[in-house]
Parts: C-alpha cells; structure tokens; sequence
C-alpha cells in the first residue's frame, strides 16, 4: 500500500515537473525517477503526495536527509574548492540541464511552439 503510494506520488511529480528532476533538470528520458520526500520522512514528513517531488537518484542520495529548500541553496551556489565530487556533479548537471531547457525555450518560442518544457510549468529557472 505504501509502495503504491509513493509510486503514484513520484508519478504525478514527475508529469508536474515536465518529467525531469526537482533539483538539477536532468529529463528523466537520461536519469530514472525517483520518488524524493520535500520533508525527509526522517524529519516527519509524509508518504502523501504533497511531499513528494520527482529526483533524478543521484539528487535524491545527494539530498539525503537535507530539506528541500536548503538542497536547492546547495546546488545552486557555485561548489567551495574540497567540495564533494557528487555535489560539483549536481551543480553542473543543473547549469547544464537549464540552459539547455532555455535554448530549447527560446528556439520554441521563435517558431512560435508553446512552452511546455521544465521552465514553463511554474518554477523558477534561476
């Protein structure tokens, strides 16, 4: 039953996000999807849907038991010098992945194509 949960939650996440990661937007076509909890169930939270976003799985081992929000200041911040190898991978995959998404925005929207992609469902680019 759990199981079931999770999976459908990780299901929905993934159709929401534009199926590629919460945190580096890598397209899951290239990563498989995992199930990531927004508030670890180690910190209290949830199985339900609400908590549950779609990660690539080196994203969702990366952000281990962190929240949600301080994983994303973590990937987004240019890695100190001694930083994990994991950590300047994630970074580099999200910088990758979003300007690759932003050209192929830009290129849609010259030839007029509606924008469906991971930078047009709601969520900041940045």
């Amino acid at each position: 039953m759990e199981r079931d949960l999770i999976s459908k939650g990780r299901k929905a996440a993934a159709a929401r996000q534009a199926g590629c990661c919460k945190y580096c937007f890598v397209p899951f076509s290239v990563s498989p999807a995992t199930a990531e909890h927004r508030v670890p169930r180690s910190k209290g939270g949830s199985n339900l849907g609400h908590n549950i976003d779609a990660a690539c799985e080196r994203c969702n081992k990366l952000k281990a038991t962190m929240g949600a929000k301080r994983f994303v200041g973590v990937i987004k911040g240019t890695p100190q010098i001694g930083a994990p190898l994991e950590l300047t991978l994630a970074w580099s995959r999200r910088r990758i992945w979003l300007k690759t998404h932003r050209v192929c925005r830009d290129i849609g929207r010259i030839v007029g194509m509606a924008d469906t992609g991971p930078l047009g469902v709601g969520r900041a680019a940045a």
